[in-house]
C-alpha cells in the first residue's frame, strides 16, 4: 500500500509499506509514478529505506561484504511520518521501529532542485549497550529496472576536482565503473 507521495522539485518520490509492515523506497525518478502500475508483490525486499547491521544479528542475504538485507534493518516496521514544510522544501521523517531499536529516516527535498538529501538516526532503547556494524544513509534498489541493458544505458555522474579546476564532471556507465550485469 502506497503511504507516502511527494512531488518536489521535479522528483518524484513514493514508498509503501509491504504486507510485512516495512516501508520501502519504490519511486525515485524525475517520471511520475505509475499509480495504475502498481501491485505491492511487484517490490522485492531489496527496496527496504536503509541498511542497518548490529552485532549479534545476522544478515539475510550472503553476498560477500555486501550490505543488503541486513538485520535488524530487515525487521524494522513501519510506525509512522511526519511532513513538513521548510524553508528550502520538505522534510518527510519516517519512524520505524524493531526490538530495541528505532529508526528515523530523514529526506530533504528542495523546491528548486530535483533532488533529495538523507540521513538516519538509530537510537537504542534498550538496556544493554550494542554496536551499530553499518547503517546507510540512502538506499534505492531498483534505479534502472526498465532497462534491459541497465550496466550500459546507467550513467553515475562524478564530480572530481583539483587547484584550478573543481567541479570537473565526468560520466561514466555502470559497466565502465566495474558493475557489469551478470546472467
Amino acid at each position: 500500500m502506497v503511504i507516502i507521495e511527494i512531488t518536489s522539485g521535479g522528483l518524484h518520490f513514493v514508498i509503501d509499506k509491504d504486507g510485512a509492515g516495512r516501508a520501502r523506497l519504490i519511486h525515485c525518478s524525475s517520471k511520475p509514478f505509475d499509480k495504475e502500475g502498481y501491485r505491492v508483490e511487484n517490490y522485492s525486499p531489496f527496496h527496504n529505506l536503509l541498511e542497518l547491521h548490529m552485532l549479534g544479528y545476522d544478515t539475510n542475504d550472503h553476498h560477500a561484504s555486501r550490505h543488503t538485507i541486513t538485520s535488524p534493518a530487515w525487521e524494522l516496521k513501519y510506525v509512522s511520518h511526519e511532513i513538513a514544510k521548510t524553508q528550502q522544501g520538505q522534510l518527510l521523517k519516517i519512524y520505524m521501529a524493531y526490538k530495541v531499536t528505532e529508526v528515523c529516516m530523514h529526506y530533504i527535498f528542495y523546491d528548486n532542485a530535483a533532488i533529495v538529501r538523507s540521513f538516519v538516526e538509530v537510537t537504542n532503547i534498550g538496556e544493554e549497550e550494542t554496536t551499530i556494524d553499518y547503517v546507510s544513509s540512502f538506499k534505492f534498489a531498483g534505479l534502472a529496472k526498465d532497462h534491459s541493458q541497465w550496466d550500459k544505458e546507467t550513467y553515475l555522474c562524478i564530480p572530481h576536482g583539483g587547484c584550478q579546476g573543481e567541479m570537473q564532471w565526468r560520466r561514466n556507465s555502470l559497466y565502465q565503473m566495474g558493475l557489469t550485469k551478470y546472467h
